[in-house]
Order: C-alpha cells, then sequence, then structure tokens
C-alpha cells in the first residue's frame, strides 16, 4: 500500500514537473519571438518583469508569486 502512495506521488510530481518545463519552454519561445533573431543570452530586460512573466506562465498563486 505504501508502495503505491510513493509511486503516487513521484508521478504527480513529474506530471508537475512536465507542466513546468513546458512553461519554461513556452515561456523562453515567446522571448525569442520578442528578440527578433537576436541570442537570448544578450536580450536585456527587466528582472522583476521576467520573474512576473514566469509567474504567470507558471500560474502561480498570490503566495507562490510573493515567494519568488
Amino acid at each position: 500500500m505504501s508502495q503505491l502512495i510513493l509511486e503516487s506521488a513521484r508521478d504527480d510530481r513529474l506530471s508537475y514537473r512536465a507542466q513546468v518545463v513546458q512553461a519554461l519552454a513556452d515561456f523562453r519561445r515567446e522571448w525569442q519571438t520578442i528578440a527578433e533573431g537576436k541570442s537570448l543570452v544578450e536580450v536585456e530586460a527587466p528582472v522583476g518583469l521576467v520573474l512576473a512573466d514566469i509567474a504567470d506562465w507558471l500560474q502561480l498563486n498570490p503566495q507562490e508569486r510573493h515567494a519568488v
């Protein structure tokens, strides 16, 4: 029984991890469009706005946003 609980928790974490990776990949694609072919390493952006965008993509709740 405890093995099933552990496997379920592991599946939930992997699912959440996959969602986070997908959200970050979508975020990167949006920034690449904005950068118009420039290297993302060379793009200058306000860190606060970047974090707010990431929080939006991850659909963080107000407490999570405050932590970020």
